[in-house]
């Protein structure tokens, strides 16, 4: 999966998953929730059902924000980090 980055022109945050069987990416569409904002440079891992998108920067501002894909219930939700 990737998620977000940046084109040379704008940042994003587009999700796609990648298919090795056809060697094709799709998109990725939540059913709920509100996905982190564009940006690239950020730090995203994939744990079982879960994939966690950590800070990056928009070109103004840097992010110290977590959130959170339940790839199960194709839902986004913020983690709260204290």
């Amino acid at each position: 999966c990737v998620f977000g980055g940046y084109d040379s022109k704008r940042y994003l945050n587009d999700f796609h998953r990648f298919h090795f069987e056809t060697a094709t990416w799709s998109p990725i569409v939540a059913a709920s929730g509100t996905p982190p904002s564009p940006r690239g440079g950020h730090t995203a891992v994939v744990h079982r059902e879960l994939m966690f998108v950590f800070g990056g920067c928009d070109g103004w501002s840097y992010f110290n924000d977590c959130y959170v894909f339940n790839f199960e219930h194709a839902e986004w939700a913020a983690v709260r980090i204290t």
